[in-house]
């Protein structure tokens, strides 16, 4: 499993962006994602899987594993940047990948490669 620390701006989604989501996806928890980096979707109609986020923060303060399904590079501006859009995976999916290791100062731990 590739593990790789990005600096993200993570906001929920707004009002009118959840309203203009299918009325079957508005229900499940979704966030917004800023950055430099392009993650891969995920894709329905191929079964491919999508770049998994865990969040933990004001949000989501328990923190949980989100899944890319949408992400877009903005290359036209002065910030060029990335808008990533995920929902969150279920639990039991969730269960089968190690939550990372948060330190008391709620940054990820690094992970300790000397096996």
């Amino acid at each position: 499993m590739l593990n790789r620390l990005a600096h993200l701006n993570v906001q929920p989604l707004s009002k009118d962006e959840i309203q203009a989501l299918p009325e079957g996806e508005q229900r499940v928890k979704r966030m917004k994602a800023f950055g430099d980096l392009v993650f891969t979707t995920a894709d329905q109609s191929t079964g491919r899987r999508g770049d998994w986020l865990f969040y933990h923060g004001k949000m989501d303060p328990e923190g949980h594993w989100y899944e890319c399904v949408s992400s877009l590079g903005w290359d036209h501006t002065m910030l060029s940047h990335c808008r990533s859009e995920f929902v969150i995976v279920s639990e039991a999916e969730a269960r089968r990948v190690p939550r990372p290791k948060i330190g008391p100062d709620g940054k990820e731990e690094a992970a300790d490669d000397a096996e």
